[in-house]
């Protein structure tokens, strides 16, 4: 699937950004996704492993926040 790649290639993206920014590399990151475009076997999870990043693809913001270590923010009204 198309959108497979490009969701690894945006998270490959933004590693080289923080390169070019002399920003450190070796942050994680967490990808909210759900079939189709997260593959149930998480393939383009093992393209970005093998490029030594700390990614995660989680099903929920929620999860993807506790990967993080970020605790969850009170949602805000809507005014």
């Amino acid at each position: 699937m198309r959108q497979r790649i490009e969701l690894a290639a945006s998270v490959l993206q933004m590693r080289i950004n923080s390169l070019l920014h002399g920003q450190p590399t070796r942050y994680r990151t967490a990808v909210v996704a759900r079939p189709p475009l997260a593959h149930p076997h998480r393939h383009f999870l093992r393209l970005l492993v093998e490029r030594n990043m700390r990614v995660a693809v989680c099903d929920t913001v929620e999860e993807a926040l506790a990967w993080l270590g970020i605790g969850a923010q009170p949602s805000q009204p809507n005014l």
